[in-house]
């Protein structure tokens, strides 16, 4: 694919549109709060593995990044 950044980009735009979308009724519903934290994480994952070229990293490097983002996201969720 030619244009990935482009289109990583407009993914990020998108979940950071739903995401503002989604933040004035977080503090009412806690599935609200989840799915923002959701948003968040894949658009840390989006970042790391797309412009931190990842995904061209050696496989433990894709491990710990993801299993961070996994681990902070439940972490932070639990708390929430």
């Amino acid at each position: 694919m030619k244009n990935t950044t482009g289109i990583t980009m407009a993914a990020l735009l998108l979940l950071t549109l739903l995401s503002a979308i989604f933040a004035p009724y977080s503090h009412t519903n806690v599935w609200i709060r989840q799915l923002i934290l959701l948003l968040a994480l894949n658009k840390f994952l989006l970042v790391a593995w797309v412009f931190m070229e990842i995904h061209k990293a050696h496989g433990f490097w894709k491990f710990c990044i993801t299993f961070l983002g996994i681990i902070i996201c439940g972490a932070i969720g639990i708390v929430v």
